[in-house]
């Protein structure tokens, strides 16, 4: 099924890309930095050059909705209304009944940020913030306010400064109850989130040189930061308080001198109470090796999973002296990355294979199908689609552990990993449930039933010459494939859309239903045909990677 076997670069320069720059490479950009780009985003990142098109994509992009109430087990915010800053319920019978309404707006609401991408300019925020719930991986806490908060954190800092990220994660509701932060105190230090600090969320394990010493830092260090963070609170009476808030509790933090490790220079940190922890992460950002292990992580993300030694020597060198000389800001790193020659390299384009957001997404945005139903219909949806990625093995709000998803870390399969017997099948059925099938989505709670598929006669309908045959086919390959398809799957593609009869009866036919769109002796076929042409396309190897 994978189409993602790794061959080495032909060039690992981190100079500007100075080549011709053409729609497959800007498709190229896009399909890595976005979840689906549309065809007039392609248009416009082609049109603006490369350097344009990436300054245009790291603009910053914060979205003001909120989730709100449409599942009828919330009792406490009105229906249409958010619930991110109103209390739980004062009656415990109703706790698990407004939390699970409240689960699904949140679901709903994510998954409707991803499809709304299409509406507007290309822009990473979205990736981002998935890059960064894959880094600092949680599993979804019982108050979804804390979720709420802990996603906004992640997407105020998308593409911002790493050092204020980790600053900010460390002294969240959703991680401090995650990794028991909050109840880590001088009398019993918890020592969960300074391990995974030092070693998954900043400066990295390195190989164990010792007993108890790592390339980076000590088990001694992990005890030091598990004091350092002492006496944080996540202070959420479920019943009452309309917001969370986190608290600084003086009389639960150790106030002792802490002494870090030769790989901190020996440094003592006295007591500086609620402003401790920054200076615990000033020594650690201290360090270059902390550059280097994030630059790994985005080369991973946005570019490839194999890190040989000549890709270390140069690119995430580069990258990594670029993030130290801008004081840890991700913005520059990126741009030098999207820009370089290397990132445009022959053997990078189309070798990443799709995780099952991409996958789901890179069917509906670039088709530019997105549910128009009312608040309640258009959340059914999308919280099916939420649902369909986690099946897929990837459940936004809870990953699998500490470490993120395993495709991301994992030696010697990597992307690999999203695919096997069953994601596979999970992945057919979506295509077919999006592309070929005429029932609805059922709300589980009303039975109301809502029809969400992709519209083939909109998306052929825009299409530059629809009433050709093989120009549909090409357009839709430019847009689909990150390589160039065999001319025989094409020539299949073609005789599905004509219905393999000669190519001249799409146009006939095509031209016939134009002479009155509302006949539907007419549409019926040509939508039925065009939707064949689409479920042949979404399963193909060839749309499974990037």
């Amino acid at each position: 099924m994978s189409t993602c076997a790794i061959i080495p670069p032909n060039t690992f320069s981190m100079a500007p890309y100075s080549g011709v720059w053409s729609k497959m490479l800007a498709a190229h950009l896009l399909r890595r930095t976005t979840l689906g780009p549309t065809q007039a985003q392609i248009d416009a990142a082609f049109s603006d050059g490369v350097d344009l098109a990436v300054e245009s994509i790291l603009q910053s992009s914060i979205l003001t909705d909120e989730p709100v109430t449409w599942h009828p087990g919330e009792t406490v915010a009105p229906q249409g209304e958010t619930w991110v800053d109103k209390f739980m319920t004062p009656d415990p019978l109703l706790e698990d009944q407004v939390n699970a309404a409240r689960q699904k707006s949140l679901f709903s609401w994510t998954a409707g940020r991803m499809n709304k991408e299409q509406l507007g300019a290309a822009n990473i925020t979205e990736k981002m913030v998935f890059f960064w719930q894959n880094h600092f991986g949680i599993q979804q806490v019982r108050d979804d306010r804390l979720n709420y908060n802990y996603f906004k954190t992640l997407e105020a800092n998308a593409i911002g400064n790493f050092k204020t990220v980790v600053e900010s994660i460390t002294i969240n509701g959703a991680m401090m109850k995650f990794l028991d932060t909050a109840s880590n105190t001088k009398w019993s230090p918890n020592e969960n989130y300074s391990r995974e600090l030092l070693e998954l969320y900043s400066i990295g394990k390195g190989l164990q040189t010792g007993p108890g010493d790592y390339s980076n830092y000590t088990e001694d260090d992990i005890l030091s930061g598990a004091r350092i963070l002492t006496g944080w609170k996540v202070r959420e009476n479920m019943s009452s308080t309309a917001n969370p808030y986190i608290e600084f509790e003086p009389n639960h933090h150790d106030t002792d001198p802490k002494q870090l490790s030769y790989h901190f220079n020996n440094m003592i940190l006295f007591n500086d109470d609620e402003n401790e922890y920054k200076n615990f992460i000033d020594a650690i950002f201290s360090k270059e090796e902390t550059a280097y292990h994030i630059c790994r992580k985005l080369y991973r993300y946005f570019v490839s999973t194999e890190l040989t030694e000549q890709i270390e020597a140069t690119v995430i060198d580069t990258m990594a002296q670029t993030m130290i000389s801008n004081n840890y800001e991700i913005r520059p790193v990126l741009a030098q990355l999207f820009k370089s020659e290397h990132f445009y390299d022959s053997t990078i384009i189309g070798s990443h294979l799709k995780a099952p957001y991409e996958f789901i997404f890179s069917m509906l945005n670039p088709t530019l199908s997105f549910p128009s139903h009312n608040e309640e219909g258009n959340n059914v949806i999308w919280n099916i689609l939420y649902n369909a990625a986690s099946v897929m093995d990837q459940n936004w709000y809870v990953a699998p552990s500490v470490a993120g998803w395993p495709a991301y870390y994992v030696k010697p399969g990597y992307m690999q990993l999203w695919l096997n017997s069953a994601t596979i099948d999970r992945r057919f059925w979506l295509v077919s449930l999006l592309t070929e099938h005429s029932t609805g989505i059922s709300d589980d709670v009303t039975g109301t039933v809502y029809s969400f598929k992709i519209d083939a006669l909109a998306f052929v309908d825009q299409l530059q010459t629809p009433s050709d045959g093989v120009a549909v086919i090409e357009q839709m390959c430019n847009l689909f494939f990150a390589r160039p398809l065999l001319q025989t799957k094409k020539d299949r593609l073609l005789n599905i859309l004509s219905d393999f009869l000669p190519a001249f009866e799409w146009t006939l036919q095509y031209n016939e239903y134009l002479s009155n769109t509302h006949d539907p002796v007419l549409r019926e076929p040509v939508k039925q045909r065009v939707e064949a042409v689409l479920s042949e396309i979404f399963k193909l190897p060839e749309f499974q990677s990037c």
